[in-house]
């Protein structure tokens, strides 16, 4: 969106672009928290405006409708899972030498990852499941997953993976799976437990895609 654009028609009348753009990301965040939240039903313009502390009107003028909000919220949590396993893959580049140490890192980013926002993470799976009903919605985050995989693969193949595009799928199910399981109560989420819990399942699959 232009500059120009934001000073002609900004809801309260406000002609600054970096507090209009600012403006777009609190309502990202604001709507990511209602979602995580209350669910599909808690939605609302109004809900994430007054979460937002923005004017009512903002939703529509910023994404044009509730469906632009949804695709605008798939998109940052798409953003947000690969700038974390870049950051991930580069930490995890020191510790490949290793089945254990590997393991181990990877739970550790799992379980801060569920800790630090689980709002968030609750979200992000609902969007998940709203993909399976809206094809544009689960095109968007078959994207994202195709960049996950992608760093996924290094691990597969230093874990001597003959087919590394594969086990890197099968990773990446299993550690999306391990935290939806934690997020519904499915494990136990006492930190250590969940620790223990998700060391053994990535343990486990390692060890499958070393005698694979």
């Amino acid at each position: 969106m232009s500059s120009e654009s934001i000073e002609q028609s900004s809801p309260d009348g406000e002609n600054s672009t970096p507090s209009g753009e600012n403006r777009r990301d609190v309502l990202i965040a604001a709507g990511l928290n209602v979602l995580g939240a209350t669910g599909w039903h808690g939605l609302t313009h109004r809900a994430v405006e007054q979460l937002a502390g923005v004017p009512h009107g903002s939703v529509v003028y910023y994404f044009g409708s509730r469906d632009g909000l949804v695709e605008a919220l798939a998109d940052d949590v798409c953003a947000a899972d690969v700038a974390e396993w870049t950051a991930a893959t580069a930490q995890l580049a020191s510790v490949l030498a290793g089945r254990d140490t590997t393991t181990q890192a990877i739970v550790d980013l799992l379980v801060d990852r569920l800790l630090a926002d689980r709002v968030r993470l609750v979200a992000r799976y609902e969007l998940f499941l709203e993909g399976a009903r809206r094809p544009e919605l689960a095109r968007s985050l078959a994207k994202r997953g195709k960049a996950i995989r992608h760093f996924l693969e290094p691990i597969a193949t230093a874990l001597g993976s003959s087919r590394s595009e594969r086990d890197a799928e099968l990773l990446a199910r299993l550690l999306d799976g391990l935290l939806l399981g934690a997020v519904i109560g499915a494990v136990d989420d006492e930190p250590e437990a969940l620790r223990n819990d998700l060391r053994e399942a990535v343990d486990r699959t390692f060890r499958v895609i070393e005698s694979s």
